[in-house]
C-alpha cells in the first residue's frame, strides 16, 4: 500500500489493506491458508478474526519461502502464493486455480496467473516441493516463467480477470470505484482541522 501514499492517507490505506486481504481470505476460505505478516496491526487483526499467521521474513520472495515451508508443515503438496491486494478475488477464482492443479497431467506445474498489466505475479501455484527461487518485484511475471523452465515445470498461464486486477498504483483505485482526484481531495479535507 505504500505506493498509494500520494493518494491516500495512512488511515485509508489500512483500511483498504484490510478490506482486501479480507476479500482474498474470503475468497481462500474453502483451503487451508495462513497469513505472513510481521505488521503489528495485521497480526492483531488476524488474532481478533482467528486467521492463522506466521511471521514474515522481510521480502516477498522470502515471504512466499516461508508460506511454502507451512504448507510442507501442514502436509500439504502444493502452495498457493495469493497477494492481499486483490478486490475481485472470488472462491469460484480460486477454485479454477486449484482444479487446474488437481488435474493429473498438472501435478509437476506452475499454474500462473499474470496481473491485469502482464508484469507481475499476484497468485501463483508450484508444487512444495519444487527447487523454486521466488522473484518478487518487477517484472515477476517474466521471471517466474523462466524459473519455472529451468526447474522442469510444465507451465500453465491461467486467465482469471478476479485474481489479475491487483492495486499497485493510484490508478488501480478506479476497480474499487475510487477516483485519484477524489480520494486526493478527501485526503486533503481530512487533514483540514
Amino acid at each position: 500500500m505504500a505506493r498509494l501514499s500520494s493518494v491516500l492517507s495512512p488511515n485509508q490505506r489500512a483500511d483498504l489493506g484490510r478490506d482486501l486481504a479480507g476479500r482474498v481470505i474470503d475468497a481462500a476460505s474453502n483451503f487451508k491458508y495462513v497469513v505472513v505478516t510481521s505488521a503489528p496491526e495485521v497480526i492483531e487483526w488476524c488474532e481478533e478474526i482467528g486467521h492463522p499467521w506466521i511471521v514474515d521474513p522481510g521480502s516477498l520472495n522470502a515471504s512466499a519461502d516461508s508460506g511454502r515451508e507451512w504448507c510442507i508443515s501442514q502436509g500439504l503438496e502444493r502452495v498457493i502464493i495469493a497477494h492481499a491486494d486483490l478486490p475481485g478475488a472470488t472462491k469460484d477464482a480460486f477454485e479454477q486455480v486449484a482444479r487446474c492443479e488437481a488435474a493429473e497431467d498438472q501435478r509437476n506445474a506452475c499454474v500462473i496467473v499474470a496481473c491485469h498489466r502482464n508484469d507481475g505475479t499476484p497468485v501463483m501455484g508450484i508444487p512444495v516441493d519444487a527447487e523454486f527461487g521466488f522473484a518478487y518485484g518487477p517484472g515477476s511475471f517474466e521471471l517466474h516463467l523462466e524459473e519455472a523452465r529451468s526447474c522442469g515445470l510444465e507451465i500453465q498461464v491461467l486467465s482469471i480477470p478476479e485474481l489479475a486486477y491487483d492495486i499497485d498504483m493510484p490508478e488501480d483505485l478506479s476497480a474499487l470505484g475510487y477516483s485519484v482526484s477524489s480520494v486526493s481531495d478527501r485526503d486533503n479535507s481530512e487533514e483540514t482541522p
